[in-house]
């Protein structure tokens, strides 16, 4: 089982129309994957500077990972 925090659970709803899949259906590699894709696509300007969002994005998706790594370094 993935562990989230409450706030990856809320930018994950927000942020996903397939919220519910990455909350219980994907393993944590598909999380980061998704949520990588996220940040590449919508989370800079055109300087390719983080937005705000993309910030965000990047605090879930490390957030993620470091709750996770005793999976992710099997």
């Amino acid at each position: 089982m993935i562990k989230f925090t409450d706030e990856d659970i809320k930018f994950i709803n927000e942020n996903f129309d397939e919220a519910y899949d990455i909350l219980h259906m994907y393993d944590v590699e598909g999380v980061l994957i998704t949520i990588a894709k996220f940040i590449a696509a919508y989370c800079y300007d055109a300087e390719y500077e983080l937005t705000e969002l993309g910030e965000t994005a990047q605090s879930v998706y490390t957030r993620i990972y470091e709750n996770n790594r005793e999976v992710l370094e099997k």
